[in-house]
């Protein structure tokens, strides 16, 4: 017979961060705070300038041998600069939490507490303003566009089936879910 359990018992996860996990986190901040879209922008928006200084170029008979070039590569920047950083924060994060092995979470009313071999860590809910699900994870977002504060809770490290079911109307009911429209109480 399986016990029943109420919606003010905590929930627990147990969990060994991956790659994968930082990953697909990074992945879903990204596009709930536009960074793609921002990068794409600049480099248009620089290579738009670009095309407009050939053309006056042209128009008034100034040689501009350099301005594609320097468009180019600054339009190409726009895009590479963010995905080589989010690479390097990437592996930045993952050297910091592999050591730390096997992490215990537990959320409840009050926000997260977190364990690990060598430390623990307590968020309340008001450090987060909205989360995202993604096929194998929650992540929590907070801060200035919800990019400074990231926590990853992998549905892998849930006890039960219905738990998944019972975080995510924990969270529904503490953050904003950023899949959905903005509700005036969050």
């Amino acid at each position: 017979m399986s016990e029943q359990r109420t919606e003010a018992e905590p929930i627990e996860l147990v969990y060994r961060p991956t790659k994968r996990d930082l990953r697909e986190a990074m992945r879903a901040r990204d596009r709930v705070t536009g960074v793609r879209r921002y990068a794409l922008g600049g480099a248009l928006a620089t290579w738009a300038m670009t095309a407009a200084l050939i053309l006056a170029a042209v128009i008034f008979d100034y040689p501009a041998v350099l301005v594609p070039i320097i468009g180019g590569v600054g339009g190409a920047l726009f895009v590479l600069v963010p995905w080589a950083l989010r690479g390097i924060h990437l592996r930045a994060m993952y050297q910091a939490l592999e050591p730390e092995g096997e992490v215990r979470t537990v959320a409840d009313n009050g926000g997260l507490r977190c364990e690990s071999r060598a430390s623990t860590v307590t968020f309340t809910w008001g450090s987060y303003t909205e989360y995202v699900e993604t096929i194998d994870q929650f992540v929590l977002l907070g801060g200035l566009l919800g990019a400074d504060c990231v926590a990853v809770l992998p549905k892998r490290g849930l006890r039960a089936g219905e738990d998944v079911d019972r975080l995510r109307r924990l969270l529904d009911g503490k953050l904003r879910c950023a899949d959905s429209p903005r509700s005036p109480d969050h």
